[in-house]
């Protein structure tokens, strides 16, 4: 909150498919994954961490992460400086008071542990990441280290 920020942009942790973590998440070591690739969109959160009791607690968390943000009093008086610098969002503002309500109660309420998720019958399941051939270290161009002739051409001249 001290950091002064305008505004706040706060995803739920979604390991995709080849990220140097995925390996980890599926393992199931440190925490349990629901590997379905149709919540995977950083709106859910697909890994519990074990440090976690539910995925409920998590949203719970997220949300009062977020209320905290926005509720906070630096943010609205940043909020009203800036609406009043740009009045036209006035109009938008008025325009849009259902859905903004309708926001501020989501993230006021206190997500109750859902059912269990199923996953899709042709879910992949069990996928393990790799290297394409063109990214394979035989196939990458090596890099010289030397400056190219025409930068050592310019440096001799001016010692």
């Amino acid at each position: 909150m001290s950091l002064g920020l305008d505004d706040m942009n706060m995803t739920k942790f979604s390991p995709m498919y080849g990220a140097p973590i995925w390996d980890e998440c599926v393992s199931g070591e440190e925490g349990d994954f629901i590997e379905d690739w149709c919540l995977m969109n950083c709106l859910n959160f697909v890994f519990r961490p074990s440090g976690f009791e539910t995925r409920a607690q998590m949203d719970n968390l997220y949300n009062w992460h977020v209320r905290r943000f926005y509720d906070s009093k630096g943010y609205r008086r940043t909020f009203v400086k800036r609406l009043w610098e740009h009045r036209w969002s006035l109009w938008h503002l008025a325009r849009h008071v259902p859905r903004t309500v309708q926001a501020a109660r989501y993230f006021s309420r206190q997500a109750k542990a859902g059912p269990a998720w199923v996953a899709h019958p042709r879910q992949p399941l069990g996928l393990k990441p790799s290297l394409g051939p063109e990214l394979r270290s035989e196939s990458v161009v090596r890099v010289s280290r030397e400056r190219p002739a025409h930068n050592r051409r310019a440096d001799s001249a001016a010692a």
